[in-house]
């Protein structure tokens, strides 16, 4: 979790953000950058934490990571597991003010959107300038055949004789909702 700040119009302020070393944000009573859960169950989880003591500002960026470690891999032994190998990753920000206690901020905001297949692309070169090119279209069409629910299904093809796949695949394909690639498994 992080918290950037500048004079920066909202827009500018996220691509900058998300390109510099921002102020670090760190969970209540941990002073570490990662969090290791063991939630067992979906849904809203909260976590508290500390922001930096000297971080004051009216139009602020929080900004959060979450990696979820639920989906089968390789691990770097070789076997397979869930947690190993490449994650679903989820970030999101927000836009935030960070006051003393006590102190009103009157806040106005301009409307910025990004209109849905529309990303705007920001990177850095060696000397640490950003650079943002205008927005982009694009379209992407994932098709999955969705085989899944009836509790007995199995690897197929290259993955049969891969370790922990038959597992991956009653969890997978009996999952809500259901993905259960006919690439990978099979099931009656």
């Amino acid at each position: 979790m992080s918290v950037c700040t500048s004079a920066l119009t909202y827009t500018s302020l996220l691509l900058l953000c998300a390109v510099s070393a921002p102020e670090r944000a760190h969970v209540l009573g941990i002073d570490v950058d990662r969090l290791y859960t063991d939630w067992q169950h979906t849904g809203e989880h909260t976590i508290d934490v500390r922001l930096p003591v000297d971080v004051f500002c009216t139009q602020c960026v929080l900004q959060w990571r979450y990696v979820s470690g639920n989906n089968w891999g390789v691990c770097e032994d070789g076997t397979g597991a869930i947690g190993c190998g490449p994650q679903e990753e989820f970030r999101a920000c927000a836009d935030v003010a960070i006051t003393r206690t006590g102190e009103n901020v009157s806040i106005t905001t301009t409307p910025s959107t990004v209109q849905p297949g529309m990303s705007l692309s920001t990177s850095t070169n060696n000397s640490g300038t950003a650079t943002t090119t205008e927005a982009t279209t694009t379209t992407t069409t994932t098709t999955t055949t969705a085989q899944g629910g009836s509790g007995v299904c199995r690897p197929v093809g290259v993955w049969e004789t891969i370790p922990g796949m038959d597992d991956w695949c009653v969890n997978n394909c009996n999952h809500t909702p259901p993905y259960c690639p006919s690439s990978h498994c099979t099931c009656d």
